[in-house]
């Protein structure tokens, strides 16, 4: 065999494998971990309510709010609230309309995804801010 030369057979080697699909491969690892990790799920905000029953308008209205992560009663709507907490995520509240509109506010929770606040109505008045005899007909709307 002219022209060809002998000795030790060269070997042209061929890299087998890359790095880049291992390197790929951590990486997806690595996302699908981080995905899985327990975050902190809470989402803190405002539950939206307002008072509703028989009565054509309520002025104003002494209640009470409790639940886990309750944190703070907030007018909205236009209404105003005077708050004191009775003991820990408790709290009893007072809210005035003064002009004509829903008897409207807002609890302020660490997590708006958690069980709704349990609402205790203790005292209303009209418009004309006379005392009202609840009919138990009343109840709290929430809104998330």
């Amino acid at each position: 065999m002219k022209g060809r030369r002998r000795g030790p057979a060269r070997c042209r080697s061929r890299r087998l494998w890359s790095p880049f699909p291992l390197l790929s491969a951590l990486l997806l690892l690595a996302s699908m971990v981080l995905a899985g990790c327990d975050r902190d799920s809470r989402s803190p905000g405002v539950i939206q309510a307002s008072l509703e029953g028989p009565a054509s308008s309520y002025g104003a209205a002494v209640l009470e709010v409790a639940g886990p992560g309750v944190v703070e009663v907030v007018g909205a709507a236009g209404t105003q609230v005077w708050t004191r907490e009775v003991e820990p995520e408790r709290i009893r509240f007072v809210v005035i309309q003064p002009s004509t509109g829903p008897l409207a506010f807002g609890v302020r929770v660490r997590d708006r995804s958690g069980p709704a606040p349990t609402f205790t109505i203790v005292e209303l008045a009209d418009g004309e801010d006379r005392v009202v005899t609840p009919t138990g007909s009343e109840r709290i709307r929430i809104r998330r």
